[in-house]
């Protein structure tokens, strides 16, 4: 059970980190436009198969792959983030990496402003090709992102630690195929306990189904392309006992907790002195708004990895975050484009899409949580299962959803 003081701190870094992910994205979408209208000097990134929200979307994968855990990368290590050292004061400060993974990722980038973009452009444009290759763009930048990400962090780990890393990868595919083939428990390949209590959208692979464990494919998978001794790995290194670091999580904690009043108090001020630029004010509305989508994912993300039998392995939370934020995108965007609800209107949907739905939905996680399940190929197929599930969902709902507010 998570303390209530580490729980109210979780929620604080969420809160914060969420307000600065979204200032992330908003500033991000706005400059790689910057010079598209001709009256001011900036890139101009438009048409085609671009969309505003592919930058941010590859900022937040990429920094979730440098702050990935060990298991995330295929490390037998005991790290919350790979490439600091075991006794960095982060590592024992879960509420902090909460924030920067679901926090700061997950609302930097957005899956709903990026489906509302893509069906904009299929229905408005009737440029379907092009809506489906802001798809599959969209979806790759991403996927090379993180895998960018992560290999800068395994870069650094193997930089600064003193152990072999093809021995802590062998170490580590050997206990994952023991799991994967239900010769384990999960705590052998996966996060603390701790961590899994506070930050349940850890990406995580599951257990192969009856039907699809055979034992030849187990001999096969723990033994492909590694000889490794069966005898217990002697280390070199001495680990040396962790240090207390409560007044460091202290500090960092109590500035959180300043920093998200700061913020919070500017954007009111914002929305209330801010009239000559409406982009401006649409932004500070967005930062009230964004905490309350990033905590609702949260939350959701605690229902991950708790259905039964063989649809254990599905991220439910994840995948329900992102079709409801998508599917409250595309009733908004309805709202705006049938009905005149006039400048606060229009302000109030447009900070709700782009600071809560933004917030509510992830690539981020989404696309480690796949990069993990292309770990089980090709015993398993689940890894197309979720990703067909997640987009071709989607884009049914936003034909449902938004396709009326363009055919009627």
């Amino acid at each position: 059970m998570v303390p209530f003081k580490e729980w109210i701190y979780t929620v604080i870094h969420l809160s914060v980190w969420a307000e600065v992910g979204v200032i992330t994205r908003a500033y991000l979408q706005k400059f790689f436009v910057l010079g598209c209208g001709g009256t001011s000097w900036g890139p101009c990134l438009a048409g085609g198969v671009y969309f505003e929200v592919l930058p941010p979307n590859i900022l937040g994968s990429f920094i979730i792959g440098m702050v990935a855990t060990s298991s995330m990368v295929g490390l037998d290590e005991d790290k919350s983030i790979v490439f600091l050292g075991r006794n960095h004061p982060w590592q024992s400060n879960i509420p902090l990496q909460t924030g920067i993974r679901t926090g700061l990722c997950g609302s930097i980038t957005t899956f709903s402003s990026w489906m509302l973009e893509v069906m904009t452009t299929c229905l408005d444009g009737n440029q379907w090709l092009t809506g489906i290759g802001q798809m599959i763009v969209g979806f790759s930048c991403a996927v090379v992102a993180f895998a960018l990400g992560t290999q800068v962090a395994v870069l650094l780990h193997h930089h600064f630690s003193a152990s072999p890393i093809e021995d802590d990868k062998i170490a580590y595919m050997e206990k994952e195929a023991d799991y994967m083939f239900g010769l384990s428990s999960r705590e052998s390949v996966g996060v603390s306990r701790e961590l899994e209590e506070v930050e349940p959208d850890v990406p995580e692979t599951g257990r192969l189904s009856q039907s699809e464990r055979r034992q030849s494919d187990y001999q096969r998978y723990r033994s492909q392309e590694y000889a490794h001794n069966d005898e217990e790995d002697e280390k070199n290194e001495t680990v040396t006992e962790k240090k207390k670091t409560v007044w460091n999580a202290h500090v960092i904690d109590h500035c959180a907790s300043v920093l998200l009043v700061a913020l919070t108090l500017g954007s009111c001020f914002g929305v209330a002195y801010e009239t000559r630029h409406t982009w401006i004010r649409t932004i500070w509305l967005s930062i009230i708004f964004a905490p309350f989508g990033c905590i609702l994912r949260w939350l959701l993300s605690k229902l991950n990895y708790k259905l039964a039998n063989d649809w254990e392995w599905l991220p439910i939370g994840t995948l329900a975050a992102n079709w409801t934020g998508a599917v409250l995108d595309f009733v908004l965007q309805s709202v705006l484009i049938r009905v005149a609800p006039g400048y606060w209107g229009s302000l109030i949907i447009n900070a709700i899409e782009t600071g809560f739905c933004g917030c509510l939905t992830t690539v981020s996680t989404l696309v480690a949580e796949i990069m993990k399940q292309a770990e089980q190929l090709p015993f398993s197929m689940r890894v197309y299962r979720y990703t067909l599930a997640t987009f071709v969902g989607a884009f049914i709902f936003g034909l449902c959803f938004l396709g009326w507010a363009y055919w009627t």
